[in-house]
């Protein structure tokens, strides 16, 4: 197996992880392209016409875990539309995993109970990278609660893992348009009249917004020593050699 090949699955190489691989033939390419099709994902758009893929067992398991995970939250959630918004504002969250919304202790899988709210923004972060029906149902039902640690919240590991592994062609999609954004502002500074400029305007011609720590790392990068940084909070940057 050419161990530069990449899991179709997380995106990541075959031979950087240390994960059992295996070749997956056309008849399974069609399963999941049909488990691809009821998550909502995308990723059959990475496997149609392949006559095979190579992909981490464990990540094979968890794509099948992620159906029956969806297919969970389908049976509770689309009995009626009444149901749905009944089911949602009265979810036991201190018996269900929030993500496959099964009962919490009626399961092999590995137990975990929510003590810090933190993990709140990197869920619904996680729903919006996701941008799936599976995204959606999270962040609707933690969006309904102020704290998660204080409801006692609760997940199986093994849902919560599945969760985070976003589907690759959406990380690809992220760093194009991260690489557009960074081009923009590029060009922005050398072919502007101005030798001096405020972080936060340079951000707002993005449609990527990185943290303004990555900014400036980007900026030096690019720039070499033609920049300086100067200020604090929103940085004023002034480009020598390019305005004089």
């Amino acid at each position: 197996m050419n161990s530069s090949i990449n899991c179709f699955l997380c995106g990541k190489k075959l031979s950087s992880s240390g994960d059992e691989c295996t070749i997956v033939k056309e008849r399974d390419i069609a399963t999941l392209c049909d488990y691809s099709k009821t998550l909502g994902d995308g990723k059959y758009k990475l496997f149609e016409g392949k006559s095979q893929i190579n992909v981490h067992e464990k990540c094979r398991v968890g794509y099948l875990v992620s159906k029956k995970v969806m297919e969970g939250s389908s049976t509770s959630s689309n009995v009626s539309s009444a149901s749905t918004r009944s089911t949602s504002s009265s979810f036991d969250f201190k018996k269900l995993c929030i993500f496959c919304r099964k009962d919490y202790h009626q399961s092999i899988r590995k137990e975990c109970v929510i003590t810090s709210d933190k993990i709140r923004e990197k869920l619904l972060s996680l729903s919006e990278e996701r941008d799936d029906s599976l995204g959606e149902q999270v962040k609707e039902l933690i969006s309904r609660v102020k704290c998660l640690a204080e409801i006692k919240a609760r997940y199986h590991r093994v849902c919560f893992n599945n969760f985070s592994s976003i589907p690759a062609f959406k990380r690809d999609q992220e760093d194009s348009l991260r690489e557009k954004s960074l081009k923009t502002v590029y060009n922005f500074i050398e072919n502007s009249l101005e030798c001096q400029f405020v972080l936060s305007e340079l951000m707002n011609i993005m449609e990527y917004k990185p943290v303004p720590r990555t900014l400036i790392a980007n900026l030096h990068e690019h720039f070499d020593k033609d920049i300086t940084i100067t200020g604090v909070g929103l940085k004023s940057i002034r480009i020598r050699g390019i305005c004089t």
